[in-house]
């Protein structure tokens, strides 16, 4: 893990809550978006495709975005081609590479592609993506980081 805290700038390890949430790790990046044309605009940089919130589509499947309830929720997406989920919040979409089991070598090399391929993103990123001392940040786990020479 720790060499890859080095090398990723924009994901971050979260560690899961655990208990009843019966969640696991995941490296986590968030970008900034806080209306509706910023949203598309943000889906077409990252090349997620977006459909429209068809209700008759959707029984017994994800519903209407929250923040955005004309189109679906995104869900699994291959952003760039490297496979990721995406959830849409009010202020931010989340980009989470996980697995339901351990992450893996090829997570965190995942997390690093995708990295490559949000480069010249047009949105600012949010650090930490998770606030809390579960992400494994700069923030919350300054020891892990030394200062740059």
């Amino acid at each position: 893990m720790e060499p890859w805290l080095h090398r990723l700038e924009r994901f971050r390890l979260c560690l899961a809550q655990g208990g009843p949430a019966n969640d696991g790790d995941m490296l986590m990046a968030a970008i900034r978006c806080e209306s509706e044309e910023e949203f598309v605009s943000l889906m077409g940089f990252l090349e997620v495709p977006l459909r429209p919130f068809d209700p008759a589509r959707a029984a017994g499947k994800a519903g209407a975005l929250g923040a955005y309830p004309k189109y679906e929720k995104v869900g699994e997406a291959p952003i760039r081609g490297v496979p990721a989920y995406v959830l849409v919040r009010s202020d931010r979409v989340e980009l989470l590479v996980f697995d339901y089991g351990d992450l893996e070598e090829r997570h965190y090399q995942d997390a690093f592609r995708l990295e490559e391929g949000l480069k010249g993103c047009p949105f600012p990123f949010i650090d930490p993506p998770l606030d809390s001392e579960r992400c494994i940040c700069p923030k919350y786990h300054p020891g892990l980081w030394s200062p740059k020479a």
